[in-house]
Order: C-alpha cells, then structure tokens, then sequence
C-alpha cells in the first residue's frame, strides 16, 4: 500500500484518482493546488505526488521545485 497525494484544482479529477486508487488499497490524500500539496508534503511524507501542471495559486512545476 503506498500513501498518494493528488494534486489538482479539477474535484472531478480529484474524486476520480482517489477513488480508483484508494479500491486499490492505497492511502489518498488531495489538495486543490500547488499550494496546498506543498502544505501536505511539509506535514507528512508520500510514496508518490501525483500532480496537475496548470493550477491557480501555484502550478505543479513551482510545487516540484519547492519540494
């Protein structure tokens, strides 16, 4: 079992990835941007980051090179 976060400012995608990834058996956490997954990996560690480019906020490039 891995802990997953995903990040992406579409809840439909959001809601899609955590449920077929949790019915696998993995741990998801989500967050709406870059911002906010960037809070998430300060607060614990994953396995994986799953991550949109283009968000509001912050993109996935500027979340990657922050972490």
């Amino acid at each position: 079992m891995a802990k997953i976060l995903s990040v992406d400012d579409s809840k439909v995608i959001r809601d899609l990835v955590e449920a077929v990834l949790t019915e696998n058996g993995h741990e998801v956490v989500t967050a709406n941007d870059g911002a906010e997954g960037l809070a998430e990996v300060r607060n614990q560690q994953f396995d994986l980051i799953l991550s949109d480019i283009n968000m509001p906020v912050m993109t996935g490039i500027s979340m990657v090179s922050k972490i």
